[in-house]
């Protein structure tokens, strides 16, 4: 696909700030600069800025040009939002990649989760135990693998989790309520068991079984 004039201009805008050439608080080029030295419109340079600050990457003065904001994981992964609910992520889809993601989370937080993680997540599970299901069920579940990707100690991660149980939380809760129940509570509480005796490979596979038991019974309902 042939790139647009705001393509090339919001590209060349982007890669001078993930390179470091232009940095947090740092004016970027004129309108009129950019554009004479991309060979494009000023209208394109304009509008390309505008879908910078849209994104919160820049910020604009009136009458003193348009500045870099703070950029970090965050700015970039909250666009996420906007674009799985557009696209139409599946519950099925956003399992089959828990899958692979929560076993590299649960291995990180036996690594690195401190002593509040591990208090936190025995807590939640306390709640889960005398849940009567429903919707406190299925958050107290989302909040439950949340702080094992809080507990990686993975930004990264934490970060991507947080987005996807957010599109969990207002789009799939109906597809959650159509899995059985009945299993749920013993599964996590071998994922919680291998975490607290630090045995990573029984708490890799007890993630991955507890995963791969939600697909298969999302696809016996199907």
């Amino acid at each position: 696909m042939k790139k647009t004039a705001i393509d090339i201009a919001y590209e060349y805008i982007e890669k001078m700030i993930i390179k470091g050439d232009w940095k947090a608080g740092d004016k970027i080029t004129p309108e009129v600069r950019l554009a004479e030295e991309l060979g494009i419109s000023r209208v394109s340079v304009r509008s390309a800025i505008e879908k910078l600050v849209a994104l919160n990457i820049l910020s604009k003065k009136r009458g003193g040009g348009s500045f870099v904001n703070k950029v970090d994981e965050g700015t970039y992964l909250n666009n996420l939002i906007p674009f799985m609910a557009i696209s139409g992520s599946s519950y099925h889809e956003i399992l089959e990649y828990r899958s692979y993601m929560d076993v590299l989370a649960v291995e990180l937080f036996i690594k690195n989760a401190n002593k509040e993680n591990k208090e936190n997540l025995q807590s939640i599970f306390n709640k889960m135990k005398i849940s009567h299901g429903g919707e406190d069920f299925f958050l107290l579940d989302m909040d439950f693998h949340q702080e094992i990707a809080s507990g990686s100690q993975n930004k990264m991660l934490s970060k991507v989790n947080q987005i996807i149980f957010n599109i969990l939380k207002y789009n799939y809760t109906e597809e959650y309520h159509k899995l059985p129940p009945a299993e749920r509570i013993e599964e996590h509480k071998k994922i919680l068991d291998a975490i607290l005796d630090r045995d990573i490979e029984m708490a890799k596979l007890s993630t991955k079984l507890h995963i791969l038991r939600s697909l298969k019974d999302l696809d016996k309902i199907k």
